[in-house]
């Protein structure tokens, strides 16, 4: 099942400590896995993870894909294009959701661990991960 942890169907944010308490209760199941840049979140459940696996693609390719994709949940084109500038200052912002808050989390996880830096590398470990399964 997926489920939607930092913000609802509706792209709206969910407050923090009710975010906390969904993370925690998918983390309590025997097999999970959380997606997403929510560095804060990360920190509230890492010591039950197994494995990191650390998507770094490089921004321009984050933003074509936003652009690809286009605007959801009624988003309007100024909040459209925040969301492009946000991508594109991955590497350069501060805060929970940046690169080196990543790079922090990363480096620390005393785990099994992996970056893919690329789509390649991305589907790679899928293809991987599903011949490993059938």
């Amino acid at each position: 099942m997926i489920r939607s942890i930092g913000s609802r169907a509706d792209t709206v944010s969910r407050d923090r400590a009710t975010a906390i308490a969904l993370a925690k209760a998918e983390a309590a199941r025997d097999c999970w896995v959380v997606e997403g840049i929510y560095g804060w979140l990360v920190r509230e459940i890492q010591d039950r993870a197994t494995t990191l696996i650390w998507i770094c693609l490089d921004e321009a390719e984050c933003s074509a894909n936003i652009r690809q994709r286009g605007t959801r949940g009624g988003a309007s084109a100024e909040s459209f294009n925040a969301l492009l500038d946000w991508a594109d200052s991955y590497r350069s912002r501060d805060g929970s959701s940046s690169f080196s808050a990543h790079r922090l989390i990363f480096d620390e996880f005393a785990g099994a661990k992996e970056v893919l830096p690329t789509r390649r590398a991305v589907k790679a470990f899928a293809d991987n991960l599903a011949l490993r399964r059938s």
